[in-house]
């Protein structure tokens, strides 16, 4: 196992929910693409809970699933989980000061390489009992209309507006795009079919009624997808946001649930 010792090296690129990812900014070549991925302290699931999960499930559901490394960690972050374990991982987003958000998606690009990448949350791609879940939640959260539905990036027939909106940056990423999302083994398709259409979370009152498929199911509802383009072609579809769910957070996805059912009844 790799050890890592010197916290100088890696400088924060960014912060989430669960971890911290820090990017390498030493002279070892060999770690010049990667970030390191840290747990966050107040999290319950550990960095070796994730690396199992990630290549003794996930990575068997879906392919695209990013490569990660178990290393040892002998140093400290400030904020981060003291359990001597990180992950590294492929830098797909190697210069932050392109990035630009938008409603689901970043858009990077750089005219160096004419290298493009789409980050994408797809979220919720079967509908739901009370309608179109992501729309409903967006309009709860933000209080205006999504830029796109999610769901379309499953329907053939508004796949041509979906990519124009996404790549609106480039006319040949439009155009590779929207010949990927046209292919019937394109990810998207891939995690939808993943996602139970039976799945609710009525029945749920207390922790012991959260079974593995109910984590597993949310697991599947929060996954990021980058897409890599290089000029008009497109290169590989990268999974990440991977992690399991703790069934401690039941309570905050009931609470969701009912809130958006009751928004959805007007």
């Amino acid at each position: 196992m790799k050890i890592l010792k010197h916290s100088e090296d890696w400088i924060l690129l960014a912060k989430g929910n669960a971890n911290y990812v820090y990017q390498y900014n030493g002279s070892d070549s060999s770690l010049s693409d990667k970030v390191l991925r840290l747990r966050m302290k107040n999290q319950t699931i550990t960095t070796e809970q994730v690396y199992k999960f990630m290549t003794e499930t996930m990575c068997h559901m879906l392919p695209e699933v990013v490569s990660v490394e178990l290393v040892q960690v002998e140093f400290m972050k400030e904020g981060a989980l003291n359990e001597g374990f990180g992950l590294l991982m492929p830098n797909i987003l190697k210069n932050m000061e392109n990035v630009k958000k938008g409603n689901y998606f970043a858009a990077y690009s750089t005219e160096l390489d004419d290298m493009s990448v789409l980050e994408i949350k797809p979220k919720w791609l079967i509908e739901t009992s009370y309608g179109c879940r992501n729309c409903i939640h967006h309009r709860h959260k933000h209080g205006v209309e999504p830029l796109f539905c999610s769901r379309d990036l499953t329907d053939r027939r508004k796949i041509h507006d979906v990519s124009l909106k996404l790549a609106h940056h480039s006319t040949n990423v439009q155009i590779a795009l929207e010949e990927y999302l046209l292919s019937e083994n394109n990810v998207f398709h891939r995690i939808m079919k993943l996602q139970d259409p039976e799945f609710t979370m009525n029945g749920i009152y207390s922790l012991r009624d959260v079974t593995e498929d109910h984590c597993l199911q949310m697991t599947l509802r929060d996954v990021t997808v980058f897409l890599r383009f290089d000029g008009s072609s497109f290169i590989e579809a990268v999974v990440t946001d991977v992690d399991p769910k703790s069934p401690l957070k039941w309570d905050k996805w009931v609470k969701t649930e009912h809130q958006l059912t009751k928004q959805s009844l007007g």
